[in-house]
Parts: C-alpha cells; structure tokens; sequence
C-alpha cells in the first residue's frame, strides 16, 4: 500500500511512504527510540542531500536512514518486502507515488554519486557504463570483459550499461575519455581519467593513455610491471584493474590501485570477502603490506565513465 504525506518542515516537501517494504545495503545510520515515522523521515531531510529515504519500525522505534532510494538504480541497495517496516522517499524525485518495488531497468545504469553529469570547465558529459561492488562474490572482471552476463548484475547492486557499453565495443563510438573513480560512503575518492579515442573496452586502461591520476608519481613515462585491466591472474592470483609499481616478495609489493577478485596467496590480499578493490591513499604508490595505517585504501565499488563526441 502506497501513502502519500505531505509534510511542511521549512518548506513544503511531498514525501511517499509503502507498507511493509525497506531499501537494504545502502542504510548509514540506525537511530533507537525514534517515537514514530514522522521523525524519522524529518531526520532524513535534516540530512539532506546525503539520505535519500527512510526505513521505519514502529515495533521496535528504529529509523534507517538510506544514502540512496529506489530510484538509484544501480547504488547498490535493493527494495524489499519487510512485514512491519515503512519505508518512505521523497516524491520530488518522481511524479506521484506509484512504484514497482521488484522492477528494476537493467539496461540502465544509473548513480547517485552526487557528480554532475556535465563538467562545464571542461566541456565533459560523462556517462556512467559501469559500476563494479565491492564484497559480493561475483568477480568484476568477469562482468567487465563478459560480452553476455551469465546473471543480472543489479542482484549484488552491480551495473553495466548494455547499449553503451555494445556501442563501445562494437566501435560505434567516438569517446573522447574515460574515467574510473573509486567510492566508500563518504563519495569519490580516486579519479584517473585516459584518452578514449579510438579504445575499445579494453585497451582504453593503458599507460600511455593515462591524462591524470592522483598520485604524483605515476605518468605515462613512469616504471609498471602491470598496468592493464587483465593484470595478473595466474598462479594463485586474481588482481584485476591492476596498476603496480614492482614485486620483490609479498612484503615489498608496491603499487597504486588493485581489484582483487578472489583472495590471493600474499597476506595483503586476504580478506573477509571478494572482490575487494584496493588503492593508495598517499601522493604516490605505496607497499601493498605496509602497517602504516591508512596507506591502502578499500573501496566500496567503482566506476566507469566516458564522454563522448
């Protein structure tokens, strides 16, 4: 059931509630003792722009609030049915409140990750063809390179836009650059943007591509033994979108960025789950192994962009 609730909290904001169902794996934040489902929903807009919608329990007084709704496609949470919860979004981002909870567009892909779809100092119009999630068991080379997905990505909050992504394969585009950025719940934290032109959904992730990067340190002329998508996968290995400085030994392994789509034989590289995308977090490359905490960064997924002609 489908309620709408006009709600007056500084100016008037329509909001839409549904019976029974919750956004899981984007919530934020649960508060306790949350007295009834009004207050839940005016802590999200309090918070807004970051919370998008609200999980309520009447039973137990919970209130989730969510960094995405429904509506984001591929943000990585989904609508489920959940008997005694409430779940509510804004309205301003669609006209009325009807939804399809178990109906989602898989051809596109779209994200709420708070960008501009268009940089007007640069004259770019980025167009998202790729998100690849972090911890969930399915392998982000697989659903990059696979021409057909062997199952519906958006099930673990993945996405790949099939028309653009055909396009690019099939050579029906003019892309100009492409972008892969990295993620946590805070938002983007790595940008390394190549020259698209003339790339294919491989090569474009290619060191004499590279336009820039956040690390110092790493140019089209600087020493890599891997810097490919395919990276290194043999023997016990699994790291994908690779960009690596040196080896030496586990202890001295020493890169800039790695998704590691299956646990690897270094103890760097073991985890609770997979895949798990890994990245400097200094000016330049640092030791896969280092204890300086912080060095290495985890992302929570990442992106694909391109801009196009």
């Amino acid at each position: 059931m489908v309620l709408q609730i006009p709600l007056v909290y500084g100016i008037l904001t329509p909001w839409c509630g549904v019976i029974d169902y919750a956004l899981v794996g984007r919530n934020y934040t649960t508060t306790n003792a949350t007295k009834n489902q009004k207050l839940c929903y005016q802590a999200c807009l309090k918070d807004s722009p970051r919370c998008r919608s609200a999980n309520y329990r009447p039973k137990d007084q919970e209130c989730d609030l969510n960094c995405a709704s429904h509506f984001d496609v591929c943000a990585g949470g989904r609508l489920v049915e959940q008997p005694g919860s409430l779940y509510t979004f804004t309205a301003s981002e669609t006209i009325g409140c009807d939804i399809q909870p178990d109906t989602r567009d898989t051809n596109v892909c779209d994200i709420a990750d708070n960008e501009p779809s268009r940089r007007e100092d640069q004259g770019l119009e980025w167009q998202l063809v790729f998100k690849g999630v972090a911890g969930t068991g399915i392998k982000l080379y697989n659903l990059w390179t696979n021409t057909i997905l062997d199952s519906d990505p958006e099930n673990s909050g993945n996405c790949r836009n099939e028309t653009l992504y055909n396009a690019w394969e099939n050579g029906q585009l003019n892309i100009k650059q492409v972008k892969l950025s990295l993620y946590d719940q805070t938002g983007v934290q790595v940008e390394v943007i190549f020259n698209g032109k003339d790339s294919d959904i491989s090569n474009w992730f290619d060191k004499e591509r590279l336009v820039s990067s956040p690390w110092s340190d790493l140019t089209t002329t600087s020493h890599t033994n891997y810097f490919s998508i395919d990276g290194h996968a043999e023997s016990g290995l699994m790291r994908r979108f690779f960009i690596n400085m040196n080896y030496g030994g586990c202890g001295v392994d020493r890169g800039w960025l790695v998704v590691l789509d299956s646990k690897d034989h270094c103890q760097w590289g073991h985890f609770s789950s997979y895949p798990t995308i890994l990245y400097s977090t200094h000016r330049i490359a640092v030791d896969w192994a280092t204890s300086n905490a912080g060095a290495v960064g985890m992302a929570d997924y990442l992106t694909i962009h391109i801009d196009t002609e």
